[in-house]
Formats: structure tokens, sequence, C-alpha cells
């Protein structure tokens, strides 16, 4: 809710006039300023933070989605990576750097990002998703199938995936399949 992070905003805006240079709070104003879409004011306050903790690799995540919702491409690839570089697994900026890579047609590229992301952090369906996804972009449909069942095993109750795992057999031309697929995706979520 707006009203939550516009009252973070304040509180941790006053708590920063009171102990100027906290990281926590600079880095908490951050997340509440970009949640408001203020984003030149939470580019500020992170960036201040990052250089009282160089080492810690969420606020170089959080100026990545900040460059991000500027469309600034290349600066959020290289604040995620570095924050990547910072630790090692870490499926969300993994995550970020994949989608902001298929945003300027880099699907090849995104791929070994969404991996690692899934692989990392398994009980996220989105991150299969989006792998399964990028294979079927790059026209690699056995390889979007064999994702997509993957995360069926996990996922079994999910109709979003019963649906791409028939988007993909349609496309292989495998009809009686994708038609399963459909009315399975179908009886889950009939609305």
């Amino acid at each position: 809710d707006a009203s939550d992070y516009e009252r973070a905003a304040k509180l941790f805006g006053r708590t920063d006039t009171l102990r100027p240079d906290t990281y926590e709070v600079l880095y908490n104003l951050g997340i509440a300023l970009y949640n408001l879409d203020r984003l030149d004011e939470a580019r500020g306050v992170l960036q201040r933070a990052a250089t009282l903790k160089p080492e810690q690799p969420e606020v170089f995540y959080r100026l990545g989605l900040v460059a991000s919702a500027k469309s600034e491409s290349e600066n959020a690839l290289g604040l995620m990576q570095r924050a990547v570089k910072l630790r090692p697994i870490y499926p969300e900026a993994q995550f970020m750097i994949a989608e902001e890579l298929v945003k300027n047609g880099r699907v090849d590229r995104a791929i070994p990002f969404y991996e690692q992301a899934a692989t990392a952090a398994p009980g996220e369906p989105i991150y299969q998703i989006r792998l399964g996804i990028a294979h079927f972009r790059g026209h690699a449909y056995a390889k979007a199938d064999e994702t997509f069942r993957a995360a069926l095993v996990r996922f079994p109750d999910s109709p979003v995936i019963y649906y791409l795992v028939g988007y993909t057999a349609r496309a292989e031309g495998l009809y009686d399949e994708a038609v399963k697929a459909f009315t399975r995706s179908l009886e889950l979520q009939p609305n």
C-alpha cells in the first residue's frame, strides 16, 4: 500500500536527519522512495548507502532496480552484476539480469542467468517459467517443454505452467498433447 511506503519514507527521512549516514536507514529509505516511484530520490539515498557499505550486494541490487525503472538498461545490468559479484548466489539479482537482457533482445544471454536463479531458488515458479519462456523464444521448444514439465513436478497445480506446456506442444505440432495441457489448465483455473 502506497500509504505504508509514504509513512516509511517520512519515518526514515526523519531518522536520517537525526542519525545521518546510517546504512540501514538510508537503505530502507531508498526502498520506500523506490516503491513510491520517487526514483531520483531513491537513487541518491541508495548511492549514499552504497558509499557507506560498498560490500553490501543488496544496495547494488536496489540501485539496479532503480536504473531499470528509469530505462537505463546497461546501468541496471552493471549494478545487478556487481550485486552478483558480491554474492554469487543471488537469485533475485540473477533473475533481474536475465529480465533486463530479454528486454534488450538478448534472450540467448539471459538463459544462463535464469538457470542460475532457478537452481538457487527452486521454490520460485517464476524463475522456472521465465527460463522456459526464454527457451521457447529462442525456438528451443524441446528445452522449453523439458523446463515446463520439470516445473510441473514441483508445481503440479499451476494452470499457467500447464498452459505453457500446451503452448509449447502446439508449437511442436503435438496437438493432442496441447489439448490435454490446455484442458488441465482450464480445469485448474476455470475462469
